[in-house]
């Protein structure tokens, strides 16, 4: 006897030891976050190791794993038609086309305002964080296309990795 899988499912929940309600996340993807190689992954393990810390002693797996980057380098190739760009990064930002450095503007809310030329050029930007690992925050609806987005690894530039998100970077939320 053949089932949709509408039954198939509706079997499932019947017998599945599972007490939740399937429910779509209500998350804002309003932020596309550009992690460097393995960073976001790491990013989640320290979290969740460090809220693991009130149960557990003597457990550091994160720093067992691996240890975040505190300083990345990411590059975009800069279409001339994007002045300014709007950024978000963890703690500390500069951008230098060439060996110029560009002008970056932190506002009330949190976002870098970056002046770049209104020439097609080569931006690096040099992120810090204090703790966890360094991301840069596009806004999703704004801002250069992410396949222009490089970050700088043992193996070169390669494209970063990309998580959706809402203001605060994903691996700090659960």
């Amino acid at each position: 006897m053949a089932r949709s899988g509408a039954d198939l499912l509706r079997l499932a929940r019947l017998v599945s030891p599972d007490p939740f309600a399937d429910a779509v996340s209500r998350v804002s993807r309003s932020v596309w976050w550009l992690y460097g190689p393995e960073q976001y992954e790491l990013g989640v393990l320290e979290r969740l190791v460090s809220t693991g810390f009130a149960a557990n002693r003597f457990v550091h797996y994160a720093a067992n794993f691996g240890r975040a980057e505190n300083t990345v380098h990411f590059r975009l190739a800069v279409p001339a038609a994007v002045v300014p760009l709007r950024l978000r990064v963890a703690d500390d930002l500069e951008v230098t086309i060439g060996q110029q450095p560009v002008t970056t503007v932190r506002d009330d809310e949190g976002w870098w305002m970056v002046q770049l030329p209104p020439v097609e050029a080569c931006a690096d930007f040099r992120v810090t964080a204090q703790s966890g690992p360094v991301t840069i925050g596009v806004p999703a609806d704004a801002g250069p296309n992410l396949a222009l987005w490089l970050v700088q690894s043992e193996e070169g530039w390669p494209i970063p990795g990309v998580r959706t998100g809402a203001l605060e970077p994903p691996h700090r939320v659960g």
